[in-house]
């Protein structure tokens, strides 16, 4: 859940009248649902720091930020071909153990999802200053077994390893933010 949150806000592009550098920001999640809420008022937080606003008490704010959540959590999936786990009873006992499962094949999957709406109000005057559209972000676990052979373990660096050019052994670099099409800036002149 905690890379599809930021992947959800590393897409934000405010605009211009709202967080520019030195404007003071108050950052309103009461409205605020889901699972990991500190986390998101955090990513949030760092968000503001990174665009220059200087994050502050509500009667001191010059803006607000009112964040909405659309679905912040997760979905397990699970698949496969072959016999599960089954219970056992252990003869003149009460008791019961687990066979163990024999899979041709086998995969289970958690992606995290996350959906924002971001809204920038005057605090003065409570007027509308900017909207976002709504923030998107994903990420996936996956495990596959084949032939009693595995887990072998996929995923889009929800785990990167610490990535130095050249060094092979680190893991996948991580990707580079996904923009939306409509989002994107128009290419500078040539150099």
């Amino acid at each position: 859940m905690s890379t599809a949150i930021e992947r959800a806000l590393e897409v934000y592009e405010p605009d211009i009248a709202a967080l520019v550098p030195g404007r003071r920001v108050f950052i309103d999640t009461s409205k605020m649902d889901g699972l990991k809420i500190p986390y998101s008022e955090s990513a949030l937080k760092n968000l503001c720091l990174r665009h220059g606003a200087v994050v502050a008490p509500k009667d001191q704010a010059e803006l607000l930020l009112e964040v909405r959540t659309g679905s912040v959590g997760i979905v397990d999936k699970e698949f496969g071909v072959g016999i599960p786990e089954l219970p056992f009873p252990i003869p003149n006992t009460a008791l019961n153990t687990l066979t163990p499962s024999l899979y041709v094949f086998k995969r289970d999957r958690q992606e995290g999802w996350a959906k924002y709406i971001i809204v920038v109000l005057d605090a003065a005057s409570g007027s509308y200053v900017s909207e976002s559209d709504e923030l998107w972000g994903t990420s996936y676990y996956s495990q596959w077994t084949l032939f009693g052979l595995g887990p072998f373990d996929l995923s889009n660096d929800i785990y990167p390893g610490v990535f130095e050019e050249g060094d092979e052994t680190a893991g996948p670099k991580p990707p580079a933010p996904r923009v939306r099409a409509d989002r994107r800036r128009p290419p500078g002149p040539p150099r």
